[in-house]
């Protein structure tokens, strides 16, 4: 069993529109909801690929309630803590004249000390079961930045693969716990460095400093450049494959849903880097966050290039 765990849960609104400007009213050309939420979006992706998890956290109001709607749609077992306030919302704005994309987030969820102890309770509960642990997204407001580390260190122990994709501070405290893989961007990368990265082989090099945690992977998203997967014995830059983007938001995430999925598997590395890629690519030629589709997925591994960094 998968177990993915998003503490601030979020739903996102995607909008297209044309040529925005302050000032005026626009009309959107296009409007949609799409999960949103590191983890949840790692659900959301398995579901596409066939592979059940479930999917607990913190929720709350009608985002929370649409959300939960989804990820059960693509087959995920549900089991969020409900707290007060509401699960965030995302707009994604995407104008599609000037080629540009941005996102708007707040931080809606009311987190009660009885709100985290029910939710490590479940916790509790499910890691004797998984085969695979991942902790996705920044901590709410109410909980510690460094909530993820002992379930960091509770996993390990058992020898269940436990893979990181947090930022800001949740990051930076929580990444030296040495999950067994770690997925940052590259600003994240050089957050983590303590120093600007300029290029791939500065990169490759900060992704190597973190492996001294006891980190097993650093598979580092490089944006349009594609992504560097460095372990101990190898290290890979995978090229991003020539898409016309639509939606860049849950990229990132499908990176880390490919390699849950080989974890999962059992697969060598080789190969869930390949599936990540592809689902990755799949990811941004659609309009909804997260979405993809197995089709698409099938034919872009073939297309997957896994080069000398």
């Amino acid at each position: 069993m998968i177990l993915t765990v998003t503490p601030n849960t979020a739903v996102d609104r995607v909008l297209f529109f044309r040529n925005f400007s302050w000032g005026h009213t626009f009309r959107a050309d296009q409007g949609l909801w799409a999960p949103g939420g590191k983890a949840t979006d790692v659900s959301w992706i398995l579901g596409e690929l066939g592979q059940p998890s479930v999917a607990t956290g913190l929720a709350a109001g009608e985002p929370g309630r649409r959300l939960q709607g989804m990820l059960e749609g693509q087959g995920a077992t549900v089991d969020f803590v409900w707290v007060d306030g509401d699960t965030r919302v995302n707009y994604v704005l995407i104008d599609t004249a000037q080629g540009v994309q941005s996102t708007i987030t707040d931080s809606g969820l009311i987190v009660q000390p009885k709100h985290i102890a029910a939710l490590e309770a479940k916790l509790e509960h499910y890691l004797p079961q998984a085969e695979v642990l991942v902790l996705g997204g920044r901590v709410p407001p109410g909980m510690p930045p460094d909530w993820y580390i002992p379930w960091i260190r509770r996993g390990r122990e058992r020898g269940i693969p436990v893979l990181l994709d947090v930022s800001g501070e949740t990051l930076a405290r929580c990444a030296p716990a040495g999950p067994t893989m770690l997925k940052p961007n590259l600003d994240e990368l050089a957050e983590l460095a303590g120093r600007e990265l300029h290029g791939r082989p500065d990169a490759l090099g900060a992704a190597r400093e973190l492996l001294t945690w006891g980190v097993e992977l650093v598979l580092a998203s490089l944006g349009a450049e594609g992504a560097l997967a460095v372990t101990q014995d190898s290290a890979y830059y995978l090229p991003a494959i020539p898409v016309t983007p639509v939606n860049c938001a849950g990229a990132g995430d499908a990176l880390t849903a490919g390699l849950t999925y080989g974890y999962a598997h059992h697969w060598p590395l080789e190969e869930s880097l390949r599936l990540a890629v592809a689902a990755a690519t799949a990811v941004v030629i659609t309009p909804g966050t997260a979405e993809c589709h197995r089709p698409d997925i099938e034919r872009f591994k073939p297309q997957v290039q896994l080069l000398e960094p």
